[in-house]
């Protein structure tokens, strides 16, 4: 009989079995007070998106006319807290109403739906899952909240299961020569959430509840307001809770956010915005293969570590100024101050009644101003902006203390110089810790008649080490090539990319282990070069009134100086289907998605300084399995089913974090009080 070595606390069964049964009562007076609105169609979808825009009308800042009276205008600006100006867009936009007919838990599962990334997944919510764009590691993939950095000083990064996608109004994302000019580190991608932005007379209030694999429970709730003339009042929750499928896996995570608006004119905004984060994880380390006879299963399968447990209680607070100086939008600028403070708790828990051994605490802080210009006129787009941040970690047993200040600037410029043809180019310098560093890049768009289209983009830029990896490591130079072209009609929409990245002095980690083969540390040291060479594939069309999406991710060179280390599959790819249902105003989508991974080493994830070491294990081609879906688009209300993997498939995409077995996810979120 196997003991459950799970640390942290669940809510007593009779509590669970009121909250289940809520959610049932919730349902029944869902379909027993309907109220079927008029569906309004998504935009036509771009190839980099997996799943259809759905769109219910709710009276939040797209629905003014029915909300507001004259005595609460002006309304708020669309741009407050976006890196989109007149003229210029992300690469990626993720608004928040393409989610609303959508299955997720977070950030990651959205994310990897809606961009060309390879899931850094650790097999279960919550856990550090990270993404890889055109082949870059974890770290180099940085998120900004209004312009503003989120990452941890102690790690150089953060997990984004730690972040609400209810308080996003947007999810911006910029790659390439774009992404490192306006941030450092974001050699992998820059991602944007543009805060919420909720407009109403009348109490705006909706409810999300999801259920799942591993004991997987959660809820997250929004109140919005107008309260005065130009003033706004956003409040939110959200709550996740689960065991796990695997021994020290659980989760134990809610966030509490509030957000004050004030529309002092139609071309200016100010907000103060506050989220909190209570983030708790057990980091198994994935699973032991010498002393586990199934990795799929969670009687016989052994983690790495059995009792390490991580804890981050987090502040952000942002003070958000955003303002046009041209009525036509050509000019308008964006100013954040902002400050964040985190307490980091490592804990090797204790089963046999004696008190839990706290490995480490210690914290972290940031206060910064960032800020940027956009000026337009004619064809010229002009971006300019920078940073002042001054930031800190405690000492743990892994890293020495560090205090420091970051000063960068930047400046981008766009120009088209003919309708099918738009160029634009800049440059970064960061002076961090004592040093001066150079980001620089340009980008080359081009359209071929109406329905294609191309791009070019070459980046140079460079990621420090945090730290956690050591400080006193060299930096990483990224040199990335993208090249794309896309074909997009009302039938068929088509993108093929292909890209290649060069890692000069990359930082390479090893571990250190104890006389029982324990991992005891994971130093990092530089090693002479990387490379990797692949390419994307999207397409979306119809037959038979079924909407077809198949996918493509090929990594055709993946080295580390100057041998193979096979850290991606050859191909990861996929294919989805479905078919939509019109029943009045309500719709029914059912659908049906099929993946797989061919053979690859990949590398494992330490927790212990959030790095990554190459695999000692040999991974054979995996299915992913069958995934079954269904979505229900009644009114204010959408009710999403997936049976996932149903034929319980044992597969990873990090070595060895197997992913969930068959298991089913319901998911409600329903809007009401409008």
């Amino acid at each position: 009989m196997v003991t459950s070595t799970r640390p942290i606390k669940r809510n007593c069964a009779a509590s669970e079995l009121l909250l289940r049964s809520g959610v049932v009562l919730l349902l029944l007076l869902v379909m027993c007070s309907l109220r079927l609105t008029a569906f309004q169609p998504g935009d036509t979808l771009r190839p980099k998106d997996a799943r259809p825009d759905s769109t219910l009308p709710t009276r939040d800042s797209l629905a003014l006319a029915d909300s507001l009276e004259a005595e609460f205008l002006p309304t708020p600006l669309p741009y407050h807290g976006s890196l989109q100006m007149k003229g210029r867009e992300a690469d990626v936009v993720i608004d928040k109403r393409q989610l609303y007919g959508e299955l997720y838990d977070g950030l990651f599962d959205i994310l990897t739906q809606h961009s060309n990334s390879y899931p850094l997944s650790l097999g279960f919510t919550g856990q550090n899952n990270q993404l890889s764009y055109y082949g870059a590691a974890a770290r180099d993939v940085q998120l900004n909240f209004n312009g503003r950095s989120l990452a941890d000083p102690g790690y150089g990064a953060v997990n984004i299961e730690q972040y609400p996608p209810e308080f996003a109004e947007r999810i911006e994302l910029l790659f390439g020569s774009r992404a490192v000019i306006m941030e450092d580190n974001a050699a992998g991608a820059l991602i944007n959430l543009q805060e919420i932005r909720y407009n109403s007379k009348y109490p705006y209030t909706r409810i999300w509840y999801i259920q799942g694999g591993g004991d997987l429970i959660g809820s997250d709730g929004v109140f919005s307001q107008n309260v005065a003339r130009g003033w706004n009042v956003t409040l939110g929750w959200r709550r996740l809770s689960a065991d796990g499928q695997y021994r020290n896996n659980a989760l134990d995570s809610w966030n509490v956010r509030a957000l004050l608006r004030w529309n002092i004119s139609e071309r200016f905004n100010i907000s103060l915005s506050d989220v909190f984060t209570n983030h708790q994880i057990d980091v198994n380390g994935g699973i032991d293969l010498s002393r586990s006879s199934d990795i799929g299963s969670s009687i016989n399968a052994v983690p790495l570590f059995s009792n390490i447990d991580e804890r981050v209680i987090r502040h952000d607070l942002t003070l958000t100024a955003s303002g046009l100086l041209a009525a036509d939008s050509s000019s308008g600028f964006t100013v954040s101050a902002y400050a964040s403070n985190a307490d980091w708790i490592f804990t090797e828990r204790r089963f046999d009644g004696g008190s839990d051994n706290r490995v480490s605490e210690w914290g972290s802080h940031l206060l910064g101003l960032s800020g940027r210009f956009d000026q337009s006129f004619g064809g010229v787009n002009f971006l300019a902006g920078g940073t002042i941040e001054q930031r800190g970690a405690g000492a743990n047993p892994w890293a020495a203390a560090e205090e420091g200040a970051r000063l960068a600037g930047y400046g981008l410029l766009e120009l088209a110089p003919a309708p099918t043809l738009k160029v634009s180019g800049g440059l970064r310098t960061a002076l961090i810790r004592e040093k001066l560093h150079l980001n620089t890049g340009a980008r080359l768009n081009y359209s071929l008649g109406k329905a294609w289209r191309g791009m070019i983009d070459i980046s140079q830029s460079v990621r420090l080490p945090s730290r956690s990896e050591g400080a006193e490591l060299s930096s990483e130079d990224h040199l990335l090539g993208i090249a794309g072209i896309a074909l997009e009609t009302d039938e068929f929409a088509l993108e093929v990319e292909a890209f290649a990245r060069l890692v000069d002095n990359p930082i390479l980690t090893d571990t250190l282990r104890n006389e029982t083969g324990r991992i005891v540390a994971s130093p990092a040291i530089n090693g002479n070069s990387r490379r990797t060479l692949g390419a994307h594939l999207h397409a979306s069309f119809s037959v038979l009134d079924f909407s077809i999406r198949p996918f493509a991710q090929l990594h055709f060179v993946s080295e580390s100086d100057d041998a193979s280390d096979e850290r991606f599959p050859l191909i990861y790819g996929g294919i989805e289907v479905q078919r939509e249902f019109a029943f009045g105003a309500s719709r029914l989508r059912v659908g049906a998605r099929v993946r797989g991974l061919s053979d690859f080493r990949g590398e494992q994830f330490i927790p212990y300084n959030w790095s990554y070491i190459s695999s000692s294990v040999q991974s054979g081609a995996r299915s992913t399995g069958i995934d079954l879906m269904a979505t229900a688009l009644l009114g204010n209300a959408s009710v999403r089913f997936m049976f996932e993997n149903v034929l319980s498939q044992t597969y990873y995409f990090v070595p060895i974090y197997p992913e969930l077995d068959g298991n089913l996810r319901l998911s409600v979120a329903w809007t009401f009080l409008d």
